[in-house]
């Protein structure tokens, strides 16, 4: 830090001690050359001896002055204390007002678009060149480029002939210091230079230089070359009266758009920390692309960029990470990791984690790094840009061009006011196409044929009916009952199918993993319908027979092992009690097996004193066991042989486990069973465990967990099944048309796309899982971004649900995003934030943080109420409730520990509680998804999931 600014804040918090008491008020004033000053109001009979030395034991070098009421009737006191700030750095800091000031906003006439790189060598000048040719050669937009990078200009190369030779024209420099003493007005095209038409087709592309940096040429004056001019001149402007170029800069950007029609300025800023980076990016651009890398050398530059555009919800920030190897595989890792690192660091700066800034990755490209040279081929280049070839550039240009022109398209749209004579017809003529939108949606060549005035009317009406259908059939929908009548359901045809059903008949994978509501339920109660089953099969394309057994059932199929004595309970009785347990119901239940032919008769099953007597010696019975196992041999064989062209396999199912094995027993037993299942190798038995992802996550005594999570099928949601379901809602019961009617109207997506999607989603059937069928139904419900007053700072709605609804560990339930939807489209109908005719859900509605607290409310209750050793979790959230130095996003390792400290202390006594530790209540919190452990070098730290931020009132730190 730097030690005169710490030093004053010191003084000022010790002149704050004696405020109200010894003295009135005071000011602290930091001056040129560091001279600071002490303006002290002073109370009645107040000893100033002490106050003077000590504010000289904190600075000796201090000046003091001491004021009664009588002085500020002159009118220097006056003005010092009108400044409502304690301490004043008054003019004197030549550089980085700019930066440092963030309050200033320019309007201006057309978009500004700022390209800025902590460091060179980043490829930002190239990226904007690039990008100006695809503005203008696809968008066929007129783009001028400024080029404020003073010590190293980039654009006296690009877009010649012969690239070896400069263009050396006068530029932004000369500009600035002729148009402040020209006695006429200037002409821009001595300070421009338009580039050749190949490069930029239906647009233009115009570039202003920095400068003149010829040194060849003779000036005939004391300067001598036009270089000698530019440094002079550069030295000459001075960016410490931020108002005066903040004005010459917007005076610039109006006589562009004046003179040559601009629709975008592309600004090439200068690396580091500057005034021109702060005018520029904070002060005039409606966009600001950072170039950055993920390592220490740029990290600084990224912080600093991050904490100004979080502080300014008027721009746009694009954030590009280069120069990637070429390596997939490589480059997909550095990015990943620099994207959660831009979100860490955004999460801190912000309140707001809804904050998801588009991160690019943008790889070394040789054909590019020529660019501006003599090696340079202007045919490649132009047919690379012409064709999109640039991977890397793909998605960044469309995206940026995308919301440039939603920017240019806001200034230019006209309203449309109706005469007094023309008012009455077009009223009727409304109110006859109103009537006929409330009985048939519209076709294409319907839309096509009405005025503008008559499809808003139209898409308004369509909405709401969009709107109340869907949350109709949403109120319809409990995904916390666990006894769904699921038959029903594919009776209806509104069983959902998900592609991890596909591995139920993976027989190597005997794991079926999820978290609390990811539908284990749902899955569990399927297996027992043949009908789905024989449907589940088809879908997977397997042509043998698969029947499911249930091998837990509370009225005659369990048998609890509490009742064992823990002396008795070693790792070899526990596996040859679940063999003993399994054999007993897979011999009952394979009906047309021949249980005469038993080495080892069977016994009746029942959860009381008088089975597990019987129970145990069957278990401690080696030549028992033997017989049991030979047992299960002799049934495999059985099978083999049964079939009839067909495979016959049988599964073992078992399911809520937690019936049998108690919480606290967990660690001992189910390692036991999943070991049994894992090393048992029959040729048509097999077995599959659903087991809670907590659960398993607290497993011990279990080695190469990795390996068995190799086994398992993962059955959380990804976001492309979650829209896939929410969308098989909202298209139902007759509405996919109003829908597909309504994309029409909105003119987003081409027909063509329409007619393609349409045929994919037959009557009640869902939509693919893939993503280019699904964004845009997300895009036209939810609106492509997440625009809320005007920013689109939030990111895709697409990506937005995901990163707000994801539990720690990076999964997400479709319970909360359910929940979540039914609060926002029941606002959306109340039409709680007023008129929005696009999205069908405007973007408020669903970023609600009053929505967003209600819909976890439920997800969280059931996570420790339903779950049998939960409960301590609603006791942490109660305390965080109540205090509030823990409502951080971030907690570091110290104040996390203490927290839970305090929660034991205060909740031992309640249910659950017995016998929790922190590291316990630590792994409780890290298991149910709801922190996650972290290390940026600075020490442990606990992140808080997304998904909890408006339910405990969580801050960025």
């Amino acid at each position: 830090m730097i030690q005169i600014f710490h030093t004053a804040n010191a003084i000022s918090e010790k002149l704050q001690e004696w405020k109200g008491n010894t003295i009135q008020d005071y000011r602290v004033f930091l001056r040129t050359n560091e001279n600071m000053y002490a303006y002290i109001l002073l109370k009645d009979d107040t000893n100033t001896n002490e106050i003077s030395e000590s504010i000289s034991q904190i600075y000796q070098d201090c000046e003091i002055e001491f004021l009664s009421n009588d002085d500020l009737e002159d009118s220097f006191y006056q003005n010092i204390f009108e400044k409502p700030q304690p301490i004043n750095i008054e003019t004197g800091r030549r550089r980085f007002d700019t930066l440092l000031d963030t309050d200033k906003i320019a309007e201006l006439p057309c978009p500004v678009a700022t390209f800025y790189s902590y460091k060179g060598g980043m490829g930002r000048s190239t990226t904007l060149a690039t990008f100006a040719m695809h503005l203008a050669l696809h968008e066929g937009l007129n783009v001028v480029i400024i080029d404020c990078d003073f010590e190293a200009p980039g654009f006296t190369n690009f877009y010649l002939k012969n690239a070896g030779e400069e263009n050396q024209k006068q530029g932004l420099v000369e500009y600035l210091l002729d148009k402040s003493t020209a006695q006429n007005k200037i002409e821009l095209e001595k300070y421009t230079w338009e580039v050749d038409e190949k490069y930029r087709g239906k647009g233009s592309i115009r570039i202003m230089p920095a400068g003149n940096l010829d040194r060849s040429i003779n000036t005939e004056d004391f300067l001598k070359t036009n270089l000698n001019h530019y440094i002079e001149g550069l030295a000459r402007i001075d960016f410490v009266y931020e108002d005066y170029i903040l004005a010459q800069f917007r005076e610039l950007v109006t006589d562009l758009h004046s003179s040559f029609h601009t629709d975008i300025v592309l600004i090439d800023s200068r690396t580091g920390f500057g005034d021109i980076m702060g005018i520029t990016a904070f002060h005039l651009s409606k966009f600001v692309v950072g170039f950055f890398r993920n390592d220490a050398q740029t990290l600084p530059g990224l912080h600093f960029f991050l904490d100004m555009v979080v502080k300014r919800d008027d721009i746009e920030p694009y954030i590009i990470h280069s120069i990637l190897p070429q390596s997939l595989s490589l480059r997909r890792t550095l990015h990943n990791r620099f994207k959660e690192d831009v979100k860490e660091i955004t999460d801190r700066l912000s309140d707001d984690a809804g904050f998801d800034f588009p991160c690019f990755p943008i790889s070394r490209n040789e054909n590019l790094e020529i660019l501006g040279t003599t090696t340079e081929n202007t045919d490649d280049l132009i047919e690379l840009i012409q064709n999109k070839e640039i991977r890397d550039y793909k998605e960044l240009f469309e995206r940026l061009s995308d919301s440039i022109k939603n920017r240019i398209s806001d200034r230019t749209i006209e309203e449309v006011y109706i005469k007094d004579d023309e008012q009455s017809v077009l009223v009727e003529e409304i109110a006859e196409k109103k009537n006929d939108i409330l009985n048939a949606p519209p076709t294409l060549n319907d839309i096509n044929k009405v005025s503008v005035e008559i499809q808003s009317i139209w898409a308004k009406e369509i909405q709401k009916k969009l709107l109340q259908a869907t949350k109709d059939k949403l109120d319809k929908i409990d995904l916390y009952a666990e006894n769904i009548d699921i038959e029903k359901e594919f009776r209806n045809r509104q069983f959902f199918f998900r592609n991890c059903m596909n591995d139920l008949f993976n027989l190597d994978k005997f794991l079926i993993i999820g978290s609390k509501g990811t539908g284990k339920s749902y899955i569990y109660s399927a297996l027992k319908k043949q009908k789905i089953v024989n449907e589940l099969k088809n879908r997977a394309n397997k042509q043998d027979n698969y029947t499911f057994l249930y091998m837990i059932d509370k009225k005659d199929k369990i048998f609890r092992v509490n009742k064992f004595s823990h002396t008795t309970t070693t790792k070899r009785f526990q596996y040859r009690f679940w063999l003993v347990f399994t054999w007993q119901i897979l011999i009952k239940e394979i009906k047309d097996y021949q249980t005469s032919a038993l080495n080892m008769p069977l016994f009746e099953i029942r959860d009381d004193e008088a089975y597990q007597i019987p129970l145990e010696k069957c278990v401690a019975d080696d030549n028992k066991i033997i017989a049991i196992e030979q047992d299960l041999k002799n049934l495999d064989a059985f099978l083999v042989a049964k079939g009839n062209g067909k495979k016959e396999y049988i599964t073992a199912i078992y399911d809520q486990l937690d019936e049998m094995v108690e919480p606290s027993l967990w660690n001992e037993w189910l390692p036991s069973l999943i070991d049994f299942w894992r090393t048992k190798r029959y040729t048509r038995i097999f077995g599959k465990l659903f087991i809670r992802k907590d659960l398993f996550r607290k497993l011990m005594g279990i080695t190469n967990i990795r390996d068995l999570e190799n086994q398992a099928i993962n059955i959380e949601w990804k976001p492309e099944e979650m829209y896939a379901y929410f969308f098989r809602i909202v298209l139902s019961q007759d509405m996919h048309d109003w829908f597909w009617a309504q994309m029409y109207l909105y003119k987003d997506y081409v027909p063509h796309f329409i007619k393609q999607v349409r045929p994919k989603y037959n009557n009640l059937e869902q939509m693919p899982f893939d993503e280019y069928h699904l964004r845009p139904l997300v895009a036209t419900f939810f609106g492509k971004e997440v625009d809320v007053n005007r920013s689109t700072r939030m990111g895709e709605s697409y990506e937005w649900f995901y990163l707000n609804l994801k539990s720690a560990d990076d999964t997400i339930n479709i319970r909360p995003f359910i929940e979540l939807l039914k609060f926002a489209i029941e606002n959306g109908i109340k039409n709680k934030f007023g008129e929005e005719a696009k999205p069908i859900l405007y973007p408020l509605y669903y970023t609600d943080m009053n929505a967003r607290k209600m819909a976890v409310n439920r997800h969280f209750e059931d996570l420790y109420r339903n779950e049998i050793g939960n409960i301590p979790l609603q006791y942490i959230f109660e305390y965080i409730d109540n205090h509030g130095e823990y409502q951080l996003i971030t907690l570091f390792k110290s104040k996390f520990i203490q927290m839970l400290d305090n929660v034991i202390r205060e909740e031992k006594s309640k249910q659950g509680m017995s016998g929790q530790t922190i590291d316990s209540l630590e792994q409780m919190l890290i298991v149910n998804g709801i922190v996650k452990k972290e290390n940026f070098g600075r020490g442990d730290v606990y992140k808080f999931a997304y998904l909890y931020k408006y339910r405990l009132g969580l801050k960025g730190n």
